[in-house]
């Protein structure tokens, strides 16, 4: 093969390739072979990574990307996130029911400066501990015990309003059966 039949064609990192034309390239056909010279780069591509420290935080362990930071909470208060945003777009509504609620954003300056905090740089909440449309929010304990006693209330009067619905509807002919079915028999086996 000489000089004018090797054509060099779009190399891959670390695989230069040529494509070799054969008698055939008169008609508009050709044949392709990929040569590989390894022995030339090889040396020099092992420098580089050997060069380079990958894996510098091996002893880190892996937290899931999508759970949200931990922040210690004040004495006294209650914390969770709220979403304030959703797919970029903002949630007014549930933003002013949690702020109905007690709920209420908690400052990046009220967290000790040891800790690293996500925090929201720009727009309506900037200054406020926040990420990925989240902001943290906190309120008093008592507060927070007193929406909980609430909702519990609550869930039970619906838990009770469905089974009073059930008992009307089957005029309190409610009939639970219970058995018990061999599937089928297992040996213990002796011991020895």
């Amino acid at each position: 093969m000489n000089i004018d039949q090797v054509e060099t064609v779009k190399r891959r990192p670390g695989r230069p390739a040529t494509k070799k034309w054969n008698e055939a390239s008169a008609k508009g056909k050709r044949t392709t072979k990929a040569v590989r010279d390894d022995s030339i780069h090889a040396a020099r591509v092992q420098d580089e990574r050997a060069a380079v420290d990958v894996h510098d935080y091996e002893d880190e362990p892996w937290v899931n990307p999508a759970s949200l930071p931990y922040i210690k909470p004040r004495p006294g208060m209650v914390q969770r996130y709220i979403r304030v945003a959703m797919r970029g777009e903002a949630d007014p509504v549930n933003t002013a029911r949690k702020l109905r609620e007690g709920w209420v954003p908690r400052r990046v300056d009220t967290v000790p400066r040891n800790v690293p905090v996500p925090h929201i740089d720009s727009g309506k909440y900037a200054g406020y501990v926040g990420v990925e449309g989240m902001i943290l929010m906190e309120m008093p304990e008592e507060r927070n015990a007193a929406r909980n006693k609430y909702f519990a209330n609550r869930n039970k009067q619906q838990s009770d309003a469905v089974d009073l619905k059930l008992a009307k509807e089957t005029r309190g002919k409610v009939n639970v059966e219970k058995s018990t079915k061999v599937v089928r028999e297992v040996a213990v086996a002796a011991d020895e």
